[in-house]
């Protein structure tokens, strides 16, 4: 064992892999803190062979707390990213260890957690993710409402909604998005108040295409005079999206032709040079 650590650190990458590979099919408990050494390799073809060999030899209560501590380190991003790919790897068979481990006054390791289970979307998680949205840092609250996204369920609704109203800046922009993305009418109402925070209107105006409610294409066409460029813009690019998401062609031109006029032709004569260019 001890030959087998040396070889570890051979300042040859194929050496070590090499050593790595002596270490399949052992199946000794052992065996798995070399493994884990491995894991903080340089040469991500280093760490690929040991997370196969984890996976392939051992049960995962055996190895995933190994795989946790990873996260913690601070100066080798590839050792974190390879433990992040392999809990992701092992899908719903780590739901019930990251959830436990989410109990770490460490931050980034609580945002990694996050990111991991949002890729799982496993509903044991989910009350875990309501709970994150409301976390003391800023990031693992934003990387919440974003997994949050992915999950249709009323509750979930319900709290974007209530993020999006009450939230900081940092966490409602993706709560706009999220809401958007899910694609719940309930959303409606709130998505128009949130229209007057000047930050929250880009994301907002892209959710409303995606819901694609007539009744709010007044709201939409409003902004098509707004001082901002990228406002216009995506107001434009929303209001294509409620046409091909099934908003009648003629009542979005009667509306901008009452609202706008003869200016209605030009902005989208604009838009068109614009998404031409693209």
């Amino acid at each position: 064992m001890q030959e087998r650590e040396k070889q570890l650190n051979d300042s040859n990458i194929e050496s070590r892999r090499e050593a790595v590979e002596k270490l399949s099919g052992v199946k000794d408990l052992s065996c798995i803190p070399l493994l884990m050494t491995a894991m903080k390799d340089s040469s991500w073809r280093v760490r690929k062979t040991a997370v196969d060999i984890l996976f392939k030899d051992y049960q995962v209560s055996e190895y995933i707390d190994g795989l946790i501590k990873l996260l913690y380190i601070e100066d080798n991003a590839g050792a974190r990213n390879s433990a992040i790919e392999a809990l992701i790897r092992l899908g719903r068979k780590a739901t019930v260890y990251l959830i436990e481990a989410f109990k770490t006054p460490n931050k980034d390791v609580r945002k990694f957690i996050i990111d991991v289970l949002g890729e799982l979307m496993d509903n044991r998680s989910l009350d875990l993710m309501l709970d994150a949205i409301r976390d003391e840092d800023e990031n693992v609250r934003a990387t919440a409402v974003e997994h949050l996204g992915k999950v249709g369920e009323p509750s979930v609704v319900d709290a974007l909604i209530d993020i999006l109203e009450n939230g900081d800046l940092w966490s409602a922009y993706p709560a706009a998005d999220a809401l958007g993305r899910i694609g719940n009418k309930k959303a409606v109402p709130h998505l128009l108040r949130a229209l007057k925070r000047k930050p929250l209107r880009e994301p907002v105006l892209k959710a409303l295409g995606s819901l694609a409610d007539a009744s709010t294409i007044d709201n939409v066409i409003s902004f098509l005079q707004d001082s901002s460029r990228n406002i216009r813009e995506q107001a434009l690019r929303t209001i294509e999206k409620m046409y091909h998401n099934g908003v009648d062609a003629g009542l979005i031109t009667s509306e901008l032709r009452r609202m706008l006029g003869d200016m209605a032709i030009e902005l989208l004569v604009e838009y068109a040079g614009l998404t031409g260019a693209r």
